[in-house]
């Protein structure tokens, strides 16, 4: 699909990111213009012609840019105000925003590519829009070796393509694609 990375983007990018970005546009929409967002726009513009879609961690990059982009112009317009108070609030919006990131990252941590953001039900429901390494990169190995310890007679043979070396040790048995998982 054309829109495959604008979708998996729309996902993955944490809500307030896109919460500044928008109130940035509304309030001061002349401070977005500056280079990361640009940069951020060209990369979302070629997006549709990428042919090979081998996940979204591809283009976290563009993520990457639309932050830096979008406090860069929220860093502009908090120094043009006048008063105060407008830039104590505009302060407490800000960290506000930072408290939020860092608790979707804690909450999230040691699997962070699994995050999706609250508009598409969060973390917990993220397998409902996403699937395969934009949702689940491999990272269940150790959970699948604490389910291995409470069902000790099961056999665990493991397709997995990563780089975990404890894959090859037992109780994993690794099998490859197109090999028998017999024996």
């Amino acid at each position: 699909y054309w829109y495959y990375f604008l979708a998996c983007l729309a996902i993955k990018v944490g809500l307030p990111v896109l919460i500044l970005l928008v109130v940035m546009l509304v309030v001061r929409p002349r401070s977005l213009l500056n280079g990361p967002l640009w940069a951020t726009v060209g990369l979302l513009a070629l997006t549709p012609g990428f042919r090979v879609q081998i996940g979204v961690r591809f283009v976290l990059p563009i993520a990457a840019l639309a932050l830096v982009g979008g406090s860069a112009a929220f860093a502009r317009w908090w120094a043009e105000q006048q008063t105060q108070a407008r830039r104590v609030l505009a302060g407490g919006f800000a960290s506000g925003l930072v408290v939020w990131s860092l608790t979707n990252a804690v909450l999230v941590w040691p699997n962070g590519i699994c995050y999706t953001n609250e508009l598409f039900g969060g973390t917990n429901a993220g397998y409902h829009a996403l699937c395969d390494s934009n949702y689940d990169w491999g990272q269940g190995v150790p959970e699948l070796a604490g389910w291995h310890g409470k069902h000790p007679d099961a056999p665990l043979h493991v397709w997995y393509f990563g780089t975990d070396p404890s894959v090859g040790r037992p109780p994993f048995h690794a099998i490859s694609f197109g090999s028998s998982s017999e024996g």
